[in-house]
């Protein structure tokens, strides 16, 4: 030790003489020996105390304020003496992992105090030094009993949620959040939030839940929910606001909602409960407006879902009274026709409403805003008019809402012609007589023609030719398959021709055939004396199929001056129909003609003044009857109107809408309307006018497919028959 002390003297002195010997006048320099000063504090920790330990978590963040005038060198953290941290640059700031550290002594279960000392060295080596205390406490709080639980449905302003958060230690504070908002700060341990899910936006929410220890051990528990507030979407496609309801109408609404399940739907009319439905599954029903007065109306349906939550689907409606439905097929209207018109009049004549029949239309309906009793009658109206000014009306009286609800129009049967052939011939002399003919007109005299082909034939011995001249419907895939040609004159004779006709085909005089040909006799009986031929014509089919199609050969016409008609009859035909003429009785039916005919015991007349039409009527062997009203001096108009003969005494022609400007309007305003003939009919099958309606006109039906046979007595203006009267002329 005195070694050390005497080299240390010699240094010293050797020093001195050396700098003695310098030349530099400059005064020697004080040294540095004041300490520099030293502050820190430790991040979260504002007022700590070095005697109190502070407890952390897993960091330490250490401030540090270091100041000396000759500068500082380094700043260092130790903790128990063992360096953990250093930092030579302003601002100071030294991170500690402390995560490795033990929190609790096994032994005592106390926290383990452990010493942070930092130390500031400056320029010139002085140090200075400043110690804490802490505690490491690196275990986080625990959330749990959460009472929400992932996926819940919720609505409203009141959903209390309650929770419990422990913690080893002490807990600093308690938050929660509402979609990272912050909703509540909890103080004490009364651990509930409540969520108003009005202020939300419906669907997916999360509530997160964070509970801070003092040692800043952060725990969060997050748990996403479902906030709905609103009823179930409704959507209805039977109806729509402001539409016109005046036919009973199937409402199929589909209800849903996101998120919770329906419970119910309610149908309610002008704030009146009509029905609750509770089946999700089915909420079908049936609106029927006849059940309502008329006019405007509002129309709710009110869902309701499994929280409470309701939705209303409100439409405005107009409730009518539907007098006719008439549903119209493509390309109804001939492109000949200009104008037509469907009117609904009252039993009196005058107008009730009209609708012009647009090309495009698939559906009429014929509805007034005002009361209609469902007994009360009334009459439609069928106008037509071609570009040459040519007139068709059909009318039908006796009408209610309830025995003709809809019409279902046919599609068109147009027959395309103007296709001849010539058929070579042979042996024939000028006098002979051979005929052909499809035409059964005499027949479906209820609506137009319901013929799909058509031909007729007739022989020309000065050219050496049979000419047939055929018609078929447009796009027709379905003509006779043969041609049927006889000679009725001195023994019967026939021959079928095939179709299409062979380039090489005569027809020889000599094949006309005689066999299957059977004599038949039919008797008339009647209290009229016979004063006009009696006429009778016969139709064969080749096969049902067919008759199905109306593909009747003419096969015999002829008649006589007496009440028998002899006829001849071709057997070889699958089916037949025929007509009989006598005086003012006709009649039309399936099958071969019958043995005996009893004219039905009717006598009847009428008289036509200022468009009505009285009759006088003794008998009751008729169902209804139709009144013809023809302008055959100018051929402007044709009228059919069909009426209950049993309730009817005189018939109203009625007014013509405003929609109407033809010459047929003022003739009408004129009240010279000209009535040819009023037929009374009877049927096998059709036992009334109701009856009647529905078989035959609601689907335009021929009459032969839906009864065996009809009859009729006529009275007409010149004593003639000019046919029988036309159900529809709407082609």
């Amino acid at each position: 030790m005195k070694y050390l002390i005497k080299t240390s003297l010699f240094l010293c002195f050797f020093l001195l003489i050396l700098s003695c010997s310098s030349d530099s006048d400059e005064p020697t320099p004080e040294p540095d020996t004041t300490a520099p000063t030293v502050d820190f504090s430790i991040a979260g920790f504002t007022n700590a105390s070095s005697s109190s330990p502070i407890v952390v978590s897993n960091q330490i963040q250490i401030n540090i304020d270091a100041n000396d005038s000759s500068g500082i060198q380094k700043v260092e953290a130790f903790i128990n003496d063992e360096k953990v941290g250093e930092d030579t640059t302003a601002p100071y700031q030294i991170i500690v992992d402390v995560s490795g550290l033990a929190s609790k002594n096994r032994q005592t279960g106390k926290f383990t105090d452990y010493t942070l000392r930092v130390v500031v060295t400056d320029i010139s080596g002085n140090t200075s030094s400043k110690e804490q205390t802490f505690n490491v406490d690196n275990e986080l709080p625990m959330v749990s009993e959460v009472s929400l639980e992932s996926g819940t449905v919720i609505n409203g302003d009141s959903n209390l949620v309650t929770f419990n958060v422990s913690d080893n230690e002490v807990l600093k504070e308690v938050k929660t959040f509402l979609n990272d908002e912050l909703l509540s700060e909890i103080a004490g341990l009364n651990y509930q939030v409540n969520i108003n899910t009005l202020n939300l936006q419906d669907g997916e929410n999360i509530l997160k839940i964070e509970a801070i220890d003092l040692a800043d051990n952060t725990a969060t528990f997050e748990v996403d929910f479902i906030s709905d507030n609103t009823g179930p979407e409704i959507s209805l496609n039977t109806i729509t606001a402001n539409d016109i309801i005046f036919q009973p109408v199937d409402l199929v609404p589909v209800v849903e909602d996101q998120y919770s399940p329906v419970l119910s739907l309610e149908v309610v009319y002008n704030e009146n409960s009509l029905l609750l439905l509770e089946d999700s599954q089915n909420f079908n029903f049936n609106f029927d407006p006849d059940l309502y007065g008329v006019g405007d109306g509002i129309f709710e349906l009110v869902a309701t879902d499994g929280l409470g939550n309701v939705n209303t689907l409100t439409l405005p409606i107009n409730i009518h009274r539907k007098l006719l439905t008439i549903n119209i097929p493509e390309d109804r209207l001939n492109q000949a026709i200009t104008t037509a018109v469907v009117f609904a009049s009252n039993m009196d004549g005058s107008i009730i409403t009209a609708k012009e029949i647009l090309r495009e239309d698939r559906q009429v309906v014929l509805s007034i805003p005002e009361e209609f009793e469902a007994s009360r009658e009334f009459m439609i109206t069928f106008y037509l008019e071609d570009n040459g000014g040519a007139v068709s009306l059909s009318t039908h009286q006796n009408l209610t809402r309830s025995n003709l609800e809809t019409v279902n129009l046919r599609p068109p049967s147009r027959l395309s012609g103007g296709n001849q052939i010539q058929v070579p011939i042979n042996n024939f002399v000028s006098s002979d007589f051979v005929i052909g003919n499809s035409d059964i007109s005499a027949l479906d005299t209820h609506i137009s023609s319901l013929s799909q082909s058509f031909y007729s034939a007739f022989l020309d011995t000065s050219n050496n030719v049979l000419n047939i001249s055929t018609a078929e419907l447009e796009n027709s895939s379905n003509p006779f398959d043969s041609f049927y040609i006889y000679n009725p004159i001195l023994g019967y004779t026939y021959l079928f021709i095939d179709r299409p006709v062979s380039e090489n085909f005569i027809v020889n005089k000599e094949d006309l055939r005689t066999d299957n040909i059977s004599q038949g006799t039919l008797n008339i009986v009647s209290g009229i004396q016979q004063s006009a031929p009696s006429f009778l014509e016969i139709f064969g089919a080749v096969s049902p199929s067919d008759s199905g199609s109306n593909k009747y050969h003419k096969i015999f016409n002829g008649g006589g001056a007496s009440n028998s008609i002899s006829y001849d009859l071709n057997t070889s035909f699958a089916e037949y129909r025929h007509s009989l003429l006598f005086e003012n009785y006709f009649s039309a039916r399936n099958g071969v003609p019958n043995q005996n005919y009893v004219v039905p015991d009717i006598v009847f007349d009428y008289s036509n003044t200022n468009n009505i039409i009285s009759l006088n009527i003794q008998g009751d062997n008729h169902v209804l009857g139709r009144a013809q009203c023809i302008d055959f001096d100018n051929l402007t108009y044709e009228w059919h109107i069909t009426f209950n003969s049993q309730s009817s005494s005189e018939i109203v022609i009625p007014d013509l809408p405003d929609l109407i400007n033809n010459v047929v309007s003022q003739v009408q305003q004129n009240q010279n309307i000209k009535v040819e003939s009023v037929e009374l009919y009877s049927y096998e099958s059709i036992v009334n006018y109701d009856d009647y309606l529905d078989k035959v006109v609601k689907n335009q039906a021929n009459v032969l497919d839906v009864t065996d046979w009809y009859q009729l007595i006529f009275s007409s203006r010149t004593g003639n028959f000019n046919r029988p009267n036309r159900e529809f002329i709407f082609q």
